[in-house]
This record gives structure tokens, C-alpha cells and sequence, in this order.
């Protein structure tokens, strides 16, 4: 296998010799380079040497540029020849060019004299099916002629940091290198699905705010990852290659916002760091949710630049805030900072790489899937023991203070329930006494309307009949002017004793209404029982005989009564009106005797 690794930065120029080869590099921005005049330098045997540049660092790096790069791999004829001499007699080749954040590639395959043997396109914003092999990165099929020196020529597009690897494979090793590196994506990926499902319960359970934001930060970096490394487009979204270009923008945005607030709220910074943290964190995060916004309208260039460099403020953000809560024995700081340092080391030397800031290496394309992977397990365990033990201590906290309630409660009890029941005696002797009338020990007038409404309520909802009897004392001023106010007390005790030896229900009531007047209710009770109960207390009353100065004192009474079925909730007015109309109706008509509203008799017997 011939593989050359090397890596770019903006504005230096660079060209690696490696053992099996050799490769060039240089800047279209600078140099004026086409494709024809590298195959012509090839067909009249011209250095490549003469305008492209050495670098003694064994790597070239060009950040982020929109120019488009020129790349020459040179594959020496013995190295090809020692493929015959393995035994390795199939000429087809793949050629990979392992980044798959590439915009728009262009590959051409010369031999030594400039013929061209192999060539492929793909223009920017193409589709993943427009690549010739289905692979996260660009795989092209080479037949290649063995013990002849090959020039493989590439020119490069790639606004997201031009970033450039190239591999030649045997088909057997290909395959075999390419089932552990999926095996690797694949262990790396069911972790973070096992850790999101995880977070996701512990988040019900526990009933923590801030494992929801640390719940949207994993899916975040997850995605991140998977499409630095290509799978997102070739499995997620291989329509889009435009949505592919801002993905890692977008989600490099908005993951560190959730990983911020999650932070701010495990560290508790608002209550134990100056105020100005609280604005250092709400600042980072408004900044991480604006360049998230402008990510999925804005260039995906300068969308994607605008996040590393916010990325590497978050991560000293999170690191000194940290620092300061170990510093003030804050038992979960040191553990938090040992997880967050995972991703952070990698994602650190991850943006460095893509800045061009240092040489590229294995460490620099693994650290940040890796890391993200400890940071999320070491995260996880971490603070839901931590946050398990401050439940624990809550709860024992409330215990203790309920207990401590309790037995205050206990020491106050018995003098509060001796206070109280007084209390409810007063209050109870106080309410039958504003219910009763003083001089019968009937129910007054207020207790008869709060009574009365009552009843029409539970009668309108029942449709059942509502009836009311008034009773007045016949010529009760005259026994007041000739025996006294004493016996016409008398007398109204009598009667109303009387009343209550008639009405037996619990659900009637028999109250004083005023003077010598008396009201009765009879709930559920048709016309003609209301009639009957009203003339046995007019019989009743005639035979009652009261004794004056050694004279005996017969006294009668006249009788309204009035029955209905409520249809509207200030019926109770009408009905008492009625029947005070039929009682005067009956003082009208001799005294004596029972009438009822002629226009409301009409109900149905039950």
C-alpha cells in the first residue's frame, strides 16, 4: 500500500517527499496552474521542482481559502514494480482521497511521458450519488500500469480548510482497512446513542433541568463528528450537499450553547461566582446561538470560522469558571473538568489542525471522536452520581426539617386544638344564635332565605316541586292590646312549639318570618300534600287554648300557600310572593282558613 499523508495552511507552499514518493503542492491564488500545463511539463520532461515549493516539515497546510489547490503525487516505478514482485499481478487500484469535506476534486492519472491513464470530476455541489464509488470519502477505480512511474494530479476546492490526503489501495487491503474503520465508527456511534438514551432517562428520573441541555449537547458533537468524517452525507442527507457544507457550522453553534448552560447550571455559577461570570455565560451563549442562526442562512466559510474561534473562547470560558469553583471546593469542579478536558484537548487540537495552526497527524483527526466519546461517558456517571447524592442530601435536608416541624407541631398541638375547639364551640353557639329566632327557637328570616335559595337550586336542577307555606296569627294586635305583649309572646311560643310538632322532616325548615307571621319550607312536595300540612296546623291552631288572668284565649290563623317547579334561580322571590298573596287572599275571605296561588297550583302529585 503507497499512502502519503500531508496537510495545508495559508499562504506557505510546500512539497513532501516520502519514502514511496513524492508530493507537491501549490496555490492556484498565487500561481497560474492548469491541467494541461502540468501534462505538458510531464510530455517534455520538465521538473515539477522548478515552480513548486519544498518544506522540510514533511507537511503542507493551506486553513481556509477559496482558491483551489494543485496537488502532484509522484509514485515511483519501483515502488509500483515491487507490487509484481509481491505477486500483485491485478492492476486495478482505488485511489482515495480521504477528505471528504472536499467542495469540487478533479483528478488526472499521467504516466512519465504525460499520458493520461485515468481522470474523474466532480463539480461543487454535487450530490453523493454523483461519486463513483459509495464511500464517505472520494474512491476512484485506477487500472495501473506496473514498473511505470505515475503522476496522480488533483486540483482542490474546499472552503471548510483545505485539508488534503491521498491513498492508493490494493482492493483486499482496502476492504480490510475499511471494515476496522467502520467497526471504529460504529462502537464510537452506539456509545453516544447508549449515552443520549441514558441521559435522556436520567434527565425523567431525576428531574434535573440541566440534563436536558446536556441531553441536546450529545446528539450536537455526535452529529459533528459524523459528518467531519463524511458518514452524515453519505447516510443522512446525500441530497444536500449544500446543507452538507453548513452542518458542521450549525451544530458546532448550537452544541457548545447547550454544553455552556448545561455547565452554568451544574457549576452553579449565578450563585457562586461575581456577576460578571453570569454575563461572560450569557454572553457565550447568545454568541453560540447567533452564529448557529447565521450558519444555516449565511457562507458556510465564514459561518463555520466564526464557530471554531467561539469554540476555543467556550472552551477557556469553561475551563477558568471551573478552575475557580475547584479553587472553592466545589467537590464536582475537578471531576467536570477532567471530562470536559477530553473533548476540549481534542476539539482544541482538531481546530488548530483545520487553522493550520499545527501539522496534521492521526492525533489531530482522532482526538476530537475520541475525547468526545470519554468526555460523554466520564460527563454522564460523573454528574448523575453527583446530582444523586445532592438529591439524596435534599431529601435527607427535608426530612430532618420535617421532623424538626413535626415536633413543634406536637409541643404546639395540644394547646392549638384546646384554642380551637373553643374556638369551633364559640363559633357553632354563635351560628345557631344568628339562625335562631330568640323568642320561639324557630329558625329567623335569614336563615329561611339562604334556606330557600338552597332549596330552589337543588329543585331547578331536580325539576322537582318546591313548596312554601306562610302562616299568619288572625287579629293578633288585638290580643296585644287587650292581654299584653307578655301573653302575645306567649301565644307566638305556642304556636311556633307548635309548627315544629307538625313539620318533621329534616329537609322542611319552620322559621319566624316577622311579628305574628310564620314561613315554612317543603321541599319536594306537591300541591295537594302542601295543602294538607297547611290545614292540619289551621286545625291544630283552633283547638290551641291559652289561659289569661284565669281567662281561657282560643286564637286561629290564616294559611298561604304557594307550589312550583323552579325554571329560573330567582324563582324564590315569585314563589314567596305567591304566597303571601294566597295568605292575604285568605284574610280576605273571613281569616281562618288555607288558600293557594291559583296560577301556580297546577303540579303534579308524586
Amino acid at each position: 500500500m503507497i499512502a502519503c499523508y500531508f496537510y495545508a495552511c495559508v499562504p506557505a507552499h510546500a512539497v513532501v517527499k516520502a519514502s514511496e514518493g513524492a508530493m507537491y503542492a501549490v496555490s492556484g491564488a498565487e500561481h497560474q496552474v492548469s491541467m494541461q500545463a502540468i501534462q505538458s511539463s510531464l510530455q517534455h520532461h520538465q521538473r515539477l521542482e522548478a515552480f513548486w515549493y519544498d518544506n522540510v516539515y514533511q507537511h503542507f497546510s493551506f486553513g481556509f481559502t477559496d482558491a483551489p489547490h494543485w496537488f502532484v503525487w509522484v509514485i515511483a516505478a519501483d515502488e509500483i514494480k515491487a507490487w509484481s514482485d509481491q505477486g500483485e499481478l491485478n492492476q486495478r487500484r482505488l485511489l482515495e482521497v480521504a477528505e471528504p469535506s472536499i467542495n469540487g476534486l478533479s483528478v488526472r492519472i499521467f504516466n512519465r511521458v504525460g499520458d493520461e491513464i485515468g481522470a474523474f470530476d466532480i463539480e461543487e455541489g454535487a450530490g453523493f450519488d454523483a461519486r463513483p464509488v459509495a464511500h464517505r470519502n472520494f474512491v476512484i477505480p485506477v487500472d495501473v500500469p506496473l514498473g511505470e512511474e505515475l503522476y496522480v494530479v488533483a486540483r482542490v476546492t474546499n472552503t471548510d480548510g483545505m485539508r488534503m490526503k491521498m491513498r492508493l489501495w490494493a482492493m483486499a487491503e482496502f476492504q480490510s482497512q475499511e471494515q476496522n474503520t467502520l467497526l471504529l465508527h460504529g462502537i464510537y456511534f452506539g456509545v453516544m446513542l447508549a449515552m443520549f438514551l441514558y441521559n435522556v432517562s436520567l434527565a425523567l428520573g431525576l428531574k434535573e433541568s440541566a440534563f436536558w441541555f446536556y441531553v441536546l449537547w450529545v446528539p450536537c458533537i455526535s452529529i459533528v463528528v459524523i459528518s467531519d468524517a463524511g458518514l452524515a452525507f453519505q447516510y443522512f442527507w446525500p441530497w444536500s450537499a449544500a446543507w452538507n457544507d453548513r452542518a458542521i457550522a450549525v451544530f458546532a453553534s448550537f452544541g457548545p450553547a447547550f454544553g455552556t448552560i448545561f455547565g452554568y447550571l451544574v457549576l452553579k455559577i449565578r450563585e457562586n461566582l461575581s456577576p460578571i461570570w453570569r454575563y461572560i455565560y450569557y454572553a457565550n451563549v447568545g454568541l453560540c446561538l447567533l452564529i448557529g442562526t447565521y450558519a444555516l442562512f449565511g457562507p458556510p466559510s465564514s459561518a463555520l470560522q466564526a464557530s471554531l474561534h467561539l469554540n476555543t473562547v467556550t472552551i477557556w470560558v469553561l475551563t477558568i469558571s471551573t478552575l475557580i469553583r475547584a479553587r472553592q471546593g466545589y467537590s464536582l469542579a475537578l471531576p467536570y473538568l477532567l471530562a470536559w478536558a477530553m473533548i476540549m484537548a481534542g476539539g482544541g487540537i482538531r481546530i488548530a489542525d483545520t487553522f493550520a495552526y499545527i501539522p496534521r497527524s492521526w492525533y489531530s483527526e482522532n482526538l476530537m471522536q475520541i475525547g468526545s466519546a470519554l468526555e460523554v461517558l466520564l460527563m454522564s456517571v460523573l454528574v448523575a452520581t453527583h446530582m444523586y447524592d445532592e438529591r439524596r442530601k435534599r431529601e435527607s435536608a427535608q426530612r430532618e426539617l420535617l421532623e424538626s416541624q413535626l415536633e413543634m407541631n406536637e409541643q404546639l398541638e395540644q394547646s392549638v386544638y384546646e384554642r380551637t375547639e373553643a374556638l369551633e364551640l364559640a363559633n357553632e353557639k354563635l351560628e345557631q344564635i344568628s339562625r335562631i329566632d330568640g323568642l320561639t327557637g324557630l329558625s329567623n328570616r335569614r336563615y329561611f332565605d339562604e334556606v330557600l335559595k338552597r332549596e330552589l337550586n337543588h329543585a331547578l336542577r331536580q325539576q322537582l316541586p318546591l313548596s312554601v307555606v306562610m302562616v299568619d296569627v288572625d287579629y293578633f294586635k288585638q290580643i296585644n292590646d287587650n292581654f299584653g305583649h307578655a301573653f302575645g309572646d306567649q301565644c307566638l311560643k305556642a304556636i311556633g312549639y307548635l309548627l315544629t310538632t307538625k313539620i318533621k322532616r329534616e329537609t322542611d325548615l319552620t322559621a319566624r318570618y316577622g311579628g305574628e307571621e310564620f314561613a315554612i319550607i317543603l321541599p319536594n312536595t306537591p300541591a295537594e300534600q302542601a295543602m294538607a300540612i297547611a290545614e292540619q296546623i289551621r286545625v291544630s291552631v283552633i283547638d290551641l287554648v291559652l289561659e289569661s288572668n284565669e281567662q281561657l284565649i282560643n286564637m286561629t290563623c290564616s294559611l298561604g300557600v304557594c307550589c312550583r317547579v323552579p325554571s329560573d334561580v330567582n324563582d324564590d322571590l315569585e314563589i314567596l310572593k305567591a304566597a303571601d298573596d294566597a295568605l292575604y287572599q285568605s284574610k280576605h275571605d273571613g281569616r281562618n282558613r288555607v288558600s293557594i296561588a291559583a296560577d301556580l297550583s297546577k303540579i303534579a302529585s308524586i
